[in-house]
């Protein structure tokens, strides 16, 4: 779903399977973040409360759904979004800076 959505942001010059676009974009996007912190950030506070456990998505999976976030919080997609979609995505990018920090021997 990131990939559709972010593709579908992009506004490529190409043609797309009518599928891809049946949903409204606006719509779509909250669902692709909302999808993004349920998986990651809501679902490890819940796990980590009973295991103590700490992870996030792996690099190349955050690197993945980065552009979308990115655009969501620059505003270059010309939508309107409610506080709570930006929130989850800043929660989200702090969610996965920490994680990271907090796995590696971080020393400034």
């Amino acid at each position: 779903m990131v990939a559709n959505v972010t593709l579908r942001l992009l506004k490529p010059q190409c043609d797309l399977d009518p599928e891809w676009s049946s949903e409204p974009i606006q719509s779509q996007i909250k669902r692709a973040i909302a999808q993004l912190f349920d998986a990651t950030v809501a679902a490890k506070r819940n796990h980590e409360i009973s295991t103590g456990a700490k992870k996030a998505f792996a690099a190349p999976t955050f690197a993945y759904c980065f552009y979308l976030l990115k655009g969501v919080l620059k505003g270059e997609y010309k939508y309107s979004f409610t506080k709570k979609l930006f929130s989850c995505c800043f929660v989200f990018l702090s969610w996965f800076a920490w994680v990271e920090v907090s796995q590696k021997d971080f020393v400034l």
